[in-house]
């Protein structure tokens, strides 16, 4: 959303981007009040949830974080080791470097300027 604040679009589509942020509000309650109905019908321990949270969440995401990082290598970008730890260490947040490594529309930038560049041979 933060990408296309920046771009100049129609009033009505810079209004709905604006209270874009609400909708993660909206989805956290959601999230939140249906692992609670969840609870109330299994009750788990602390363990048993962070395990199933881990296994759901972290595991594809380090998949998917492996994969994404395969493209600057074929680029020849050195970087890429530090922005892989970044993501798997979860610290890229502290460090604005790497806040949009890989983020909405770097994965994309990362593809067609390898493909442009290939064009270009």
């Amino acid at each position: 959303m933060y990408y296309f604040q920046q771009s100049y679009l129609p009033a009505i589509l810079n209004k709905a981007i604006s209270i874009g942020d609400t909708g993660v509000h909206i989805f956290f309650f959601c999230s939140g009040f249906g692992l609670y109905l969840s609870y109330l019908k299994k009750p788990i321990t602390l363990g048993e949830f962070l395990q199933k949270r881990f296994i759901k969440i972290y595991i594809p995401y380090i998949i998917v974080i492996t994969v994404s990082v395969l493209l600057p290598y074929m680029t020849q970008d050195l970087n890429a080791a530090k922005v892989y730890l970044s993501h798997v260490l979860l610290f890229k947040i502290f460090l604005p470097v790497y806040e949009e490594s890989l983020g909405p529309f770097g994965l994309f930038r990362q593809l067609f300027s390898s493909i442009s560049y290939s064009y270009q041979l």
